[in-house]
């Protein structure tokens, strides 16, 4: 509907040549657009995921799969493919479907995908928030709440690299139907490479243009090509300028058979408190001689409109931050640009972190500080590390002394605890009083509990940036945070939250018990490296309270990715610390596949290479199962950013993009890191997870 209201919702039914697959969409009463709009959003949706190309396979192909009826008499052609049974059921589920859509009161309309064959049984439903409307010139521009959201996380970016008055812009992808006189601007891009940005003015460059329109026109079979250009006005009406004229002049002379209609949306009065969206369709009109030479003339149309608020994102988020030490912690940091430009890091639920991850979880969980100061607080640790800062609290004479005495007594040979027995016997019985510690040494067996190491001094290093609190202490709006490791005993994982920590083996106890830095050097506890920790704690199991010795060490011994916590289908009661997100985001700083490089022909070299190689086979059994929870419906969807992703398989590369070579052979260290590291990982992790959710989470 591009202008009035209607009074009655509508619905529309779809069924394949073959009768195979259905689709049936609903736009409630309120709802801005019609079922073309929807029926394309639905197509746009299973585009994006791989489980569902039988439905676009059969509806969204320019040559169809299965086979067209002909239901023409007389014809000589098979006229019938599905038996009137197949098309009863479909038409059976598809109007229970509109049943219990219309008994909902939703401004939101839906989609929903069926299918005949058992491998497909499941239905498969969507729910599409009402456009951004702008009516201007007879014309209607519908502007998707999720483009929008990415025209504001670019807004928000350049902000934070080049300030508030400087202008930026990028490219927009939809349709535009001449006949109907709608634009459909489903997704944008940020500035190309080679765009300058000023006060006065934003010019878009070229570089990658080609091949990212055509990357979107392949993935929606058309139904997100270019359509034009965005930019923003800092502090200026949402109104074409001279400025903008000229460049419109020159996308058309560049492109004389590029179309007739240029789409431009200019984000007015950006900077201020009170932003606009201007949208206008430029037409090729025609070709003036003046001055001996040949002009395009333009005929823009379009109107502007104020920007509605754009609300949380509806489904619960788990993110998961992965280890790697300096490394990872500049990866995620990255990430999490990302996702606070997108809006959506405010709306994560779950925040799981395992080693360098856990840094960073920890930086983000128990801080109420803006993101800006959270950005700059990871920038000074990476410049500083963990090293350093460990060896001046190892200087400390006390810490000195309690971990080299730590170290002998726990490490005495079993066999050699008679003879120190006896030793001491002897030491009390020449003391006063000395007869009343015998039945105590009896006691004694080695090896003791190491009650303080090197661990311990980086613990105590991070609770300066982390603070002294303990894990139960407030969170940043209230999220979960999780810091995993492994408990060595028992070969399980140990996890330590906000509200308990333990593990199935042994129970839990409180969080108030753990102190936050304690929890991230736990996770972080890089066994050739660093000793665990090894703690007695009173876990509560099953009613009872039971003092259990347990020795707890890197998360990554167990699983690297912080990802099993949030996994559909776990047992609350078997693991009490377990969630269960609408949305996973992964963000994993491991170097992905091997180069081939590696010689592993020493006994060191092959040990390296056999448990790297072990743990990334875990992962990839993670990945696995990622995509299979989304395939089955236990996950709604989900986002893996990778460091050693294949820049080749990145859909939709943005301007800042950092190639894999520049950043994959960074070791996994927590010393101090340069300037131009830290720029290459940071950038890599915002790019690369910019790009996937854009793609995968805002996409329809």
């Amino acid at each position: 509907m591009k202008e009035g209201r209607r009074s009655a919702p509508i619905a529309a039914m779809m069924v394949s040549g073959g009768v195979k697959h259905a689709a049936v969409v609903l736009t409630p009463r309120d709802y801005t657009g019609g079922t073309l709009d929807v029926f394309r959003r639905l197509g746009l949706a299973a585009m994006n995921r791989s489980w569902l190309q039988g439905w676009v396979q059969a509806f969204w192909q320019d040559e169809p799969a299965e086979p067209t009826r002909q239901p023409e008499p007389g014809c000589s052609d098979p006229t019938f493919v599905g038996s009137h049974a197949d098309v009863a059921n479909l038409a059976a589920r598809m109007l229970n479907m509109l049943a219990k859509g219309l008994a909902d009161k939703d401004v939101y309309a839906t989609g929903t995908l069926l299918a005949q064959d058992v491998n497909e049984s499941r239905d498969h439903k969507f729910r599409f928030a009402p456009d951004i409307v702008i009516n201007g010139g007879g014309q209607q521009y519908r502007l998707s709440v999720n483009a929008w959201r990415d025209v504001r996380g670019w807004l928000r970016a350049n902000e934070r690299r080049k300030g508030r008055s400087v202008e930026t812009g990028g490219l927009m992808f939809g349709q535009f139907d001449e006949i109907l006189g709608i634009g459909w601007i489903s997704a944008v891009s940020g500035p190309p490479e080679g765009s300058e940005h000023s006060e006065t003015g934003f010019v878009c460059g070229t570089g990658g243009v080609t091949r990212l329109c055509e990357a979107h026109a392949d993935r929606s079979r058309g139904d997100a090509s270019y359509i034009g250009t965005w930019h923003s006005h800092p502090s200026s009406a949402a109104t074409p300028s001279v400025t903008d004229y000229a460049g419109i002049d020159s996308i058309f002379a560049a492109s004389p058979e590029g179309g007739t209609h240029q789409l431009m949306l200019i984000v007015g009065n950006a900077s201020g408190p009170d932003p606009e969206i201007g949208v206008y369709s430029f037409v090729k009109h025609s070709l003036v001689l003046e001055d001996e030479r040949l002009t395009l003339q333009v005929e823009p149309s379009g109107g502007r409109s104020t920007i509605p608020d754009v609300k949380s994102y509806e489904a619960s988020i788990g993110l998961a931050l992965s280890g790697g030490g300096s490394r990872s912690v500049a990866f995620h940091l990255g990430t999490l640009r990302a996702l606070d430009d997108l809006g959506l890091l405010d709306d994560v639920d779950v925040v799981s972190g395992v080693s360098g991850g856990a840094v960073m979880t920890g930086i983000l969980g128990y801080s109420d500080e803006s993101f800006c100061e959270i950005d700059r607080r990871t920038l000074g640790f990476l410049r500083r590390g963990l090293v350093v800062p460990g060896l001046w609290k190892l200087a400390h004479p006390r810490r000195l002394t309690s971990m080299i005495g730590a170290f002998l007594l726990s490490t005495l040979p079993t066999r050699g605890t008679v003879l120190a027995r006896l030793a001491l016997s002897a030491a009390a019985s020449l003391t006063p009083g000395g007869s009343r510690l015998s039945p105590w040494i009896q006691r004694i067996h080695w090896p003791i509990r190491r009650w303080y190491s090197r661990t311990h001094v980086i613990a105590d290093a991070l609770e300066e940036l982390v603070g002294k609190q303990r894990c139960s202490a407030s969170t940043r709006q209230q999220k979960s945070i999780v810091f995993n490791g492994c408990e060595l005993r028992t070969g399980t994982a140990f996890r330590m939250s906000n509200q308990q920590a333990g593990s199935w083996r042994f129970g839990w106890f409180a969080a108030s018990d753990l102190r936050v830095a304690d929890a991230i050097a736990a996770s972080a506890a890089f066994p050739p490296l660093l000793p665990p920790f090894d703690w007695v704690h009173e876990f509560e199991k099953d009613g009872s309270i039971r003092s259990e010795r347990v020795i707890v060490t890197d998360g990554g011994v167990f699983e690297n990715l912080g990802i099993s916590v949030m996994e559909p289908g776990r047992d609350r009661g078997v693991s009490a610390i377990t969630y269960a997100p609408d949305v996973i985001v992964a963000s994993d700083a491991g170097a992905g596949q091997f180069s081939g490089a590696a010689e592993p022909s020493t006994w060191g070299s092959r040990m390296v290479q056999i448990v790297n190689t072990v743990m990334r086979k875990v992962q990839d059994s993670t990945k696995h199962r990622l995509h299979q929870h989304a395939a089955d419906g236990r996950l709604e969807r989900f986002v893996y950013a990778q460091l050693g992703q294949l820049d080749e398989r990145v859909p939709l590369k943005p301007a800042n993009w950092v190639n894999r070579s520049e950043v994959v052979n960074y070791p996994t260290n927590f010393s101090g890191m340069t300037e131009k590291n830290i720029e290459a990982l940071t950038n890599r992790g915002e790019a690369l997870t910019r790009a996937l959710v854009t793609q995968y989470l805002l996409s329809d």
